[in-house]
């Protein structure tokens, strides 16, 4: 499957498991319980999205894009989302433990709640987080 671009689009419930979809702009999109599983992409922009629900475990999200994404319950364990922008986005109840979040930035997001076990979290930035309830059991944080 190719890039997709343009939005908004609806894949609510879409099963796109290790899909390539490089550099794809799915900016408001509704993917909401979407299975992107497995799938590259890398510098794939959500911006606004709705990903509630969605499985992206084990996805290649480096330098992806999810300023103001609804990313409420998704799951992101395992997945590398080094460098990717999740500003202002909420994540509230996200498992992403296992995840590799090296300099991943979380300013303003809000991630009550969130499972951040086994992380890696080197030089990520939280700056104005909400981080309530957050669990960070055995990640890495320096």
């Amino acid at each position: 499957m190719g890039p997709i671009n343009g939005g908004p689009i609806n894949l609510k419930s879409a099963r796109l498991q290790g899909a390539f979809l490089r550099f794809a702009t799915l900016a408001a999109a509704d993917l909401e319980a979407a299975d992107m599983s497995g799938a590259d992409l890398v510098h794939a922009r959500f911006n606004h999205a709705n990903l509630s629900a969605a499985n992206l475990s084990s996805a290649l999200l480096d330098h992806a894009d999810f300023a103001g994404a609804n990313l409420k319950k998704v799951n992101l364990c395992s997945a590398s989302l080094s460098f990717a922008v999740l500003s202002t986005a909420d994540l509230e109840a996200a498992d992403m433990s296992g995840a590799d979040l090296v300099h991943a930035r979380f300013d303003q997001a809000n991630l009550s709640g969130a499972n951040l076990s086994n992380a890696l979290l080197d030089h990520a930035d939280f700056a104005g987080a909400n981080l309530t309830k957050v669990n960070l059991c055995g990640a890495n944080l320096y």
